[in-house]
């Protein structure tokens, strides 16, 4: 299916407990009306220092067993084609643990949401999962608001800031919906103007199953002894 326009798609990488298991994060970055030029290695680098700050802040909530890696860029085009000669990667950025020193199992996650100024239907919402958030809830299931609040202004900083950081050329935090089927909908390309934070903890599915489980036993008496 096509685009709208010619678009990026930004994604997070890195590595839990170790290396046994990966995640990745991403958002898409373009136009509401024009087409995207191909990305550099600065445009990765520009946004891998906005998202190092966004996971190393303790007001993040993510495990220092989380370890962002880097950032890639693909260049999608309005056909819907991935011009992979186009892909770029961060470089010369240290790896950066998650800001809180306590751990989570791999799976958890807390989703960030996009909005735009469409009330439903195709760019309307987009969502983000960040990896190994590692709260743990109250007995009502729900996690702190003050914890809610937190992540949430971290992650307008960081997205704010990408924002700025490419006010020069233009290009912005969008939806890229390839527009509906039924009902019929053209592909359209719409600003992230808000972004949503709740106060349930999510799950996502791991990236690499190489965090081994080791078993113990016992053995269970058949009571007539």
């Amino acid at each position: 299916m096509a685009f709208a326009h010619d678009v990026w798609h930004v994604t997070g990488y890195g590595r839990l407990y170790q290396g046994a298991e990966q995640f990745s994060m991403g958002f898409w970055m373009g136009f509401t009306g024009s087409d995207v030029d191909a990305p550099t290695e600065a445009n990765a680098n520009t946004i891998h220092a906005r998202m190092a700050t966004f996971f190393g802040a303790g007001a993040s909530l993510i495990s220092w067993a989380a370890v962002l890696d880097g950032v890639k860029i693909q260049h999608w085009d309005a056909a819907g084609t991935l011009n992979t000669g186009n892909t770029v990667f961060s470089s010369g950025i240290a790896a950066t643990p998650g800001g809180s020193q306590r751990n989570i199992v791999p799976q958890v996650a807390l989703a960030i949401s996009f909005r735009g100024n469409v009330a439903r239907g195709p760019g309307a919402n987009g969502r983000m999962f960040v990896p190994m958030f590692n709260n743990i809830p109250t007995v009502s299931g729900h996690i702190e608001q003050n914890d809610v609040n937190g992540i949430l202004g971290t992650a307008e900083d960081m997205f704010t800031g990408i924002n700025t950081d490419f006010a020069g050329t233009g290009e912005r935090l969008i939806l890229a919906s390839k527009g509906g089927v039924n009902p019929v909908k053209p592909p359209i390309n719409v600003l992230v103007t808000s972004l949503r934070v709740g106060d349930v903890v999510d799950t996502i599915q791991r990236r690499k199953n190489g965090l081994r489980e080791n078993y113990s036993t016992a053995g269970v008496g058949d009571g007539l002894a």
